[in-house]
């Protein structure tokens, strides 16, 4: 046994001495959603706003590039970037890639190395193409070829790998670029790095890899990218002893004095027994944090976790790199560390009318330690907000911020708010959106009365309706209107849409233009909607903003569903972008009318819906979708499978809330009890009745609310009593509109 050891020593000695630095090991486990901000990501934003996700659809954590999104992401690597200097001779990659639908035409690139800025100089280019420029000719349907580019002009440089692939199979793709001489190579399904492979000698280009991107464009197709692994040698990304892998681990915030507590981390590895693996660590800041006082707690081998305790009295931040090695190979994952660092509450980002004055925004800021604290301020769009116009109150822990945009100017800008103890410095954002006040853009009451087929909105004399879906126009007429409702239905497939007023466009309307996000819009929706059959399955958007007219970049996206509500309801809910909605809590009954209300900020992306709201400042939920900014220029109505059947009058399009009409709000007056009966007595709109209303009660004040029998009558205008019997373990009443 002790000959056996000794042997696996020396050998494990041997194999040291050659193995390739791990640069970069990533699973994307991180939350559904944008992979830029997640905790622990070390991926940064290089260009474009509309986010690259994540999804964990499987369930274990992919990220998926889409052609029909834009930002581009880098992430950097440890100990770069990395010069010609005998001991690194190349870089090299791997992801695992799965095309759910194929490139067109001749593609573009997709990943790449980047050099010392993540924005520039591109290097080892991937590209994914369906009509390839070399003599391979065009794949067949279904099917794509992947390519290596060495630097610009990847399409027409590029050299395909000489196997057509195909959609919704998982490939291994890695590549290598040579530091001396800028050559890039491609390998996919390898066994070692004598397999087949291809190399770009065109357009050569030589630079200091220090980042791994991803990239989004139109031509890429739609792909699920898992398993990235960036080193030094082939070896450590795709041989037979791959590096093993260590999960992101979140940066920590704590006071002077304190420590992280134990923060959990995963190991794994292809071919070792986790709980073989070992893990070391270390810090920038040995004065901060000293090694000992980073501690490792192995627990089951897979499931581990750290506890970071810095030196008594010290504050500052350091980053900890916490390094897995199963013996021959290693892979390292950092995380920075802050001691005694300022914190800011959350400031909401700000909506205002051009010319309009901003109250005063109210925020608290709070050192532990006590410390001095300086203010930084910043505005990124100084043509909307010169930094000179944000001021902070001077002293103590609850504080103003004020911002006096510039006059007869509208747009956006991102405010930074930063404090700083003298040893660290913690930074907030947020967005403000000056937009201007257009008024009314779109108003229908749905009131037609002459049609091109009967009872079509399409076609209807004055209706700024047109068919979308089909694409073909005068081939549907399936979205009908009558007595001032139109109808969307699951079993008939017309969309439609309608331009914006003082935006007018489409096929009706040439002179079409979109309002951009960089204009700091702000757009609203109302309409009155009454569910008569109830959505099905998961449930579907009906109605949302459009980019154009007849664009298919849909925002604001309005969602009836079943789940989550009480037998034969539904609820309403909204999604920034994304198919699934966020919902209202309220449980919605059929046949009945409900105002709703969205609004969605161009400039930020964000989507908010309200139901049956008395006021903007009345309870409304938001989209927890990713952002996604777009120019806003239509309204269109869907139909599809999951709606069941619904009825819309009244819609209305505005870039301001009191443009749209809302309903006054319940305050109750009075509440007496006499003879087992409850007598509420409340005040209300004076055009209500007293049908508008249900008494609602639980056992708990927190508890579940369901009706309960009432007379309502109304004594006089906008004035209402509830008379309700009490029954059970009733004791808590609410009046709520129907």
């Amino acid at each position: 046994m002790k000959k056996n050891l000794t042997l696996i020593t020396i050998l494990s000695g041997l194999a040291f001495s050659a193995q390739g630095e791990s640069l970069l090991s990533e699973d994307f486990n991180y939350p559904n959603g944008s992979i830029v901000g997640a905790a622990g990501s070390p991926w940064a934003n290089n260009s474009g706003a509309t986010p690259m996700l994540v999804t964990n659809n499987p369930p274990d954590g992919q990220l998926e590039v889409n052609f029909n999104r834009a930002e581009d992401i880098a992430a950097q690597f440890e100990n770069g970037p990395y010069m010609t200097n005998g001991l690194v001779t190349a870089v090299y990659s791997k992801v695992t890639v799965r095309f759910l639908s194929p490139p067109t035409g001749a593609g573009t690139y997709f990943a790449h190395f980047t050099g010392e800025s993540m924005s520039s100089d591109y290097r080892a280019r991937i590209v994914a193409s369906v009509t390839n420029v070399t003599s391979l000719g065009n794949a067949a349907a279904g099917s794509f070829f992947l390519g290596i580019a060495n630097n610009s002009s990847a399409i027409a440089s590029s050299v395909p790998f000489p196997t057509e692939l195909t959609t919704n199979v998982t490939y291994t793709v890695v590549t290598r670029y040579v530091l001396a001489t800028g050559l890039s190579t491609l390998w996919i399904n390898p066994t070692d790095e004598t397999s087949t492979s291809v190399t770009a000698t065109l357009n050569v280009g030589l630079t200091n890899p220090k980042y791994y991107g991803f990239r989004q464009a139109s031509g890429e197709g739609i792909m699920r990218i898992d398993a990235l692994r960036v080193a030094t040698s082939f070896s450590s990304v795709a041989g037979a002893n791959t590096d093993p892998t260590i999960s992101a681990i979140p940066s920590q915030a704590i006071p002077r004095n304190g420590n992280t507590g134990a923060v959990s981390f995963t190991v794994g590895d292809t071919e070792s027994n986790p709980s073989f693996l070992t893990v070391t660590t270390a810090s920038t800041n040995t004065t901060l944090v000293p090694l000992s006082g980073i501690v490792i707690n192995d627990g089951d081998g897979t499931n581990r976790t750290v506890t970071v305790t810095p030196a008594t009295g010290e504050q500052g931040t350091s980053r900890i790199t916490l390094t897995v090695s199963d013996g021959t190979n290693s892979s390292p994952r950092s995380f920075v560390v802050t001691v005694g660092s300022p914190v800011i509450s959350a400031i909401p980002n700000q909506i205002a009318a051009v010319n309009a004055v901003i109250p005063p925004i109210a925020f608290t800021v709070a050192d532990a330690e006590g410390d001095t604290l300086t203010s930084i301020v910043s505005s990124s769009n100084t043509n909307i907000l010169k930094n000179v116009n944000i001021t902070v109150s001077p002293t103590g822990s609850s504080r103003t911020l004020t911002l006096l945009p510039e006059a007869n100017t509208n747009g956006g800008t991102t405010v930074t708010l930063s404090f700083s103890d003298g040893f660290t410095t913690t930074t907030r954002t947020f967005s403000l959106s000056v937009t201007p006040a257009l008024g009314v853009l779109l108003q229908d009451q749905f009131a037609y009365t002459g049609f091109t087929i009967a009872n079509a909105l399409y076609g209807a004399t004055d209706s700024p309706w047109q068919t979308i879906v089909p694409a073909v126009p005068n081939t549907s007429y399936e979205v009908q209107t009558t007595n001032g409702w139109a109808y969307l239905t699951a079993v008939l497939a017309e969309d439609v849409a309608a331009p914006l007023t003082n935006n007018a466009g489409g096929l009706l309307f040439p002179n079409f233009t979109n309002y951009a996000s960089s204009a700091g819009g702000v757009f609203y929706s109302s309409f009155t909607l009454k569910v008569t059959e109830l959505p099905v399955g998961d449930g579907d958007y009906f109605a949302h903003l459009k980019n154009l007219y007849g664009g298919t970049t849909f925002r604001a996206k309005v969602f009836v569903s079943t789940n989550g509500a009480a037998a034969s309801s539904f609820r309403i809910g909204i999604a920034n972008q994304a198919n699934v909605g966020t919902y209202y809590h309220m449980d919605c009954n059929t046949n009945t009318d409900y105002f709703v209300v969205t609004r969605y900020n161009s400039y930020n992306g964000e989507a908010a819906l309200w139901v049956n709201p008395f006021a903007e400042s009345a309870a409304y939920v938001t989209g927890t979708d990713a952002l996604q900014t777009t120019s806003v220029g239509a309204y269109g109505l869907r139909q599809s499978g999951g709606i069941g059947s619904l009825q819309i009058s009244n819609l209305v399009v505005s870039t301001s809330f009191p443009n749209i009409p809302v309903l006054a709000a319940i305050t109750v007056t009075g509440i007496s009890v006499s003879g087992g009966t409850v007598t509420i007595n409340f005040d209300a709109g004076a055009s209500d009745s007293s049908t508008s209303f249900d008494v609602v009660s639980a056992g708990t004040v927190d508890g579940t609310y369901n009706v309960t029998s009432a007379t309502i009558t109304s004594p006089s205008s906008g004035k209402f009593q509830a008379s309700v019997a009490t029954v059970g373990d009733a004791q808590f009443y609410r009046i709520k509109r129907k």
